[in-house]
């Protein structure tokens, strides 16, 4: 073993704290301790099955125009890049 006697027990106290910090993280079974102020308590309201479909369609349709007017802005700022190449190249 290369090194000191007072080396090898500070490396062995780091890796005893390592462990402690680690274990002091988790429970148990693995989970991430909970502290009761994290979690606020969500009030859930009841929603019909007919709301329930219909915010769901408008949220469908909402993406829908998110992703059209992605793609409008994409070729938009692709025919401009192409243009100033070519304006560029002639």
């Amino acid at each position: 073993m290369d090194g000191s006697l007072g080396h090898f027990r500070a490396t062995q106290q780091r890796r005893q704290e390592r462990r402690s910090n680690k274990q002091a993280h988790f429970t148990q079974d693995g989970n991430l301790h909970e502290h009761p102020n994290d979690h606020k308590s969500i009030i859930e309201p009841d929603i019909s099955k007919e709301e329930l479909e219909k915010i769901k369609a408008e949220i469908r349709i909402n993406k829908q125009k998110h992703r059209t007017r992605e793609l409008v802005l994409y070729v938009f700022v692709s025919v401009v890049i192409i243009g100033i190449a070519l304006w560029t190249i002639l």
